[in-house]
């Protein structure tokens, strides 16, 4: 059965539980792009869950390294 995301984030912001991003959200966050983060969540780099084929952000804690 698939709720939906909107349904998902509703509820989940209901809950208090606040730390929750999209990708866009999460790359504009970040200051980069959607697809580097799609790369950085499938890697495990990111944590974050996939939902529906969707991934979702759960926390922020990735930093660019400078090369």
């Amino acid at each position: 059965m698939s709720i939906g995301l909107d349904k998902l984030f509703r509820l989940w912001y209901s809950l208090g539980m606040q730390n929750i991003w999209s990708v866009k959200e999460a790359a504009n966050k970040l200051g980069i792009s959607e697809r580097r983060v799609r790369k950085l969540l499938a890697e495990g780099r990111i944590k974050g869950k996939k939902l529906d084929g969707t991934w979702v952000v759960l926390e922020l804690s990735y930093t660019k390294k400078r090369g």
